[in-house]
């Protein structure tokens, strides 16, 4: 037989369409003294406190009907009332209170403060739909009821482990009164108390965690509260766990994206620095083009084929030529548009040489002319002797011929 811990049940959700009330207000469920009226009904709850489902059927119901009818608890009944009570002699009782001031972890807070017994059940029954108790109010528990307050039934009871999922109780230590239970169907299932002593839980919370896993409001609410259409354990483990994997996925794809981004700073840099490097040989290399155009230029003007007006223009179209090559070996082939300083120069010295060689020969024809004439005896002219002299020396005579000349008589 599994271990056996105490577990209250009180303080969580509930559906109040099927809830047994305790007040005036709903005679019949509280019922009066005397009466039977029902503390929980049958099925599986799930509890948080001991991380386990609480298995309430009917035959764990007999089980807590023949504890309390059991010799022990007759014996309990006898120590408790004293000596002067025949033991069998009385009904053992089991107590109501306001909340569960009976429950460690419970006693003291707000709520389960108040040790004042409301009412006792004498005997109890495991009907088809519950395990009901035959109660009897006190005086306190009378006014309690007809002080309007909606409180609902919650069993305080001993619990022996299944197996490591679920729990059965077998017997019925008290029974509270709570306004928000969890099992729906009189009895209230908030919190169980082991021997670690765990706290109540916080439904509110653990709804706001399930809705935030993506349960949708009624699931989360179901399960908090254990109620019909909570999901499995293990569902909500699964989701817990895909959320886990997606949470680790998202980090290394995060890490995978920090090193992307650091390698794209990196190659950005270089790419940068790559840039940089290409505008500085691109700088040098116009540079280098411009001084080469430039002397092609200068040549091209010394050569008298491009004027010294058009110096700029010829150096910013030879710089900025497509075809470099191409285009600087065009400038050679230009027609010559005017002399040169150089090239006017070499032609005054020749036109200077030609006018010494002609003024030699004119003077050699003359000398010969005037011999001729001489020789004549007055009998020949000066044009006639020019003639004849020319004849006599031809070199000069071409010289003469050449530089477009003619002599007259002195």
């Amino acid at each position: 037989m599994g271990s056996s811990l105490a577990a209250a049940n009180a303080a969580a959700d509930f559906d109040e369409s099927t809830q047994h009330a305790i007040g005036a207000a709903n005679a019949e469920v509280a019922g009066e003294s005397g009466e039977w009226v029902r503390i929980s009904r049958y099925g599986e709850f799930w509890h948080a406190g001991i991380q386990a489902t609480q298995v309430f059927l009917q035959p764990e119901a007999q089980s807590i009907v023949r504890a309390h009818r059991s010799t022990l608890s007759r014996l309990k009944e006898r120590v408790i009332y004293g000596t002067a009570n025949a033991i069998f002699q009385r009904d053992p009782k089991v107590p109501v209170y306001e909340g569960h001031p009976d429950v460690p972890g419970f006693a003291g807070m707000p709520g389960h403060e108040d040790t004042t017994p409301y009412a006792n059940f004498l005997d109890f029954e495991a009907r088809d739909d519950g395990l009901y108790g035959k109660i009897e109010w006190t005086a306190a528990g009378n006014a309690l009821r007809a002080s309007g307050k909606k409180l609902y039934f919650s069993p305080y009871w001993t619990l022996i482990g299944i197996d490591g999922k679920r729990s059965r109780p077998v017997r019925l230590l008290s029974v509270g009164m709570d306004p928000n239970p969890n099992i729906s169907g009189s009895a209230a299932n908030s919190q169980t108390f082991s021997q670690s002593q765990k706290h109540q839980p916080n439904n509110t919370m653990l709804k706001a965690l399930l809705i935030a896993l993506g349960l949708a409001e009624a699931q989360a609410d179901a399960a908090a509260n254990s109620a019909e259409g909570a999901p499995t354990v293990e569902s909500v483990v699964g989701t817990i766990t895909d959320l886990q994997t997606r949470a680790e996925l998202s980090e290394s794809l995060k890490t995978d994206l920090a090193a992307a981004n650091a390698k794209a700073t990196g190659e950005e840099s270089a790419h940068a620095k790559t840039r940089e490097q290409l505008a500085a040989a691109n700088s040098k290399a116009t540079a280098e083009r411009k001084a080469r155009a430039e002397l092609i230029v200068d040549g091209a003007i010394t050569a008298g084929r491009i004027t010294q007006a058009d110096r700029e223009a010829e150096i910013l179209k030879l710089t900025s030529a497509e075809d470099f090559s191409a285009a600087a070996n065009a400038i050679p082939a230009k027609s010559k548009k005017l002399k040169t300083a150089a090239a006017a120069n070499v032609q005054d010295r020749r036109d200077e040489g030609d006018r010494i060689d002609a003024a030699e020969a004119g003077a050699k024809i003359r000398l010969k002319a005037r011999d001729i004439k001489a020789a004549a005896n007055g009998k020949m002219d000066w044009d006639t002797a020019w003639s004849r002299a020319l004849v006599a020396e031809p070199a000069a005579a071409k010289i003469l011929q050449g530089n477009g000349e003619e002599d007259a008589e002195d």
